[in-house]
């Protein structure tokens, strides 16, 4: 999984080029994502995630990260229907953002992106970006939401990283549950071993606790409910 993924041409968003368009918010919009199978996500979204979809630790070029998962196949998203809407009650920052994302500029400073290849861009309908040369106040709301989504993932960044240090993540196992099935392996995808968080030195699991952290990886643990159903309802096709 790459971070841009269904990104088909990102641009810096300025007044000189976009004014005149606007974005399409139809319930309908999700067509764009159904064929990934998984998404960047945050801490801060893990406990309501939770409830929907099993999320994993996987080794990106900026090292340990979560996911969410869609379904088990590359290109398959269990929750985009035919027509184009979410099928789950909580819809991923990572997916909600688009068209739109984080960028950085020649100072490194974060930009606000767009990506031009986007079929949610219209001319005809939908929230206007620009007014008068100036950012509506749906892109002043998208950008506001977009630096806070980029400001928990730098956190969640933080807090993998220190999981792995801590030797907390191991491979995924998971049974058929047919008879005489061995255990198969998901990829290069991690879990919190909590045999392992349990062992931990009190100072570490406090410095987790303060952090806030605790309850994050207890929402991980949770959502892996869900990896099991995906793994026995494609065991239930195959067979």
């Amino acid at each position: 999984m790459t971070q841009m993924l269904f990104y088909e041409n990102p641009k810096p968003l300025s007044p000189a080029l976009h004014t005149g368009l606007s974005i399409k918010q139809d319930r309908a919009r999700f067509k764009f994502a159904k064929r990934v199978n998984s998404v960047l996500c945050a801490g801060v979204e893990f406990a309501e995630m939770a409830f929907e979809y099993p999320i994993v630790f996987v080794e990106g070029s900026d090292g340990w990260v979560p996911i969410v998962l869609f379904g088990l196949d590359a290109t398959e998203n269990q929750w985009v229907d035919s027509s184009g809407a979410w099928r789950g009650q909580y819809i991923p920052a990572f997916i909600r953002q688009y068209p739109f994302a984080i960028g950085r500029g020649e100072s490194e400073a974060p930009l606000v992106c767009i990506d031009e290849g986007s079929d949610l861009i219209s001319k005809d309908e939908g929230y206007a970006l620009f007014e008068d040369g100036q950012p509506t106040p749906f892109v002043k709301q998208t950008a506001d939401f977009l630096k806070e989504f980029h400001q928990q993932m730098e956190r969640t960044k933080v807090f993998a990283q220190s999981l792995n240090q801590l030797g907390l993540l191991s491979e995924v196992k998971a049974t058929t549950g047919q008879a005489g099935s061995s255990a198969m392996s998901l990829g290069k995808a991690r879990v919190v071993d909590e045999r392992q968080l349990l062992a931990l030195a009190d100072a570490d699991a406090l410095s987790i606790f303060r952090k806030g952290e605790l309850a994050w990886v207890y929402a991980h643990l949770l959502s892996l409910g869900h990896l099991k159903r995906m793994i026995a309802a494609r065991q239930s096709r195959s067979s």
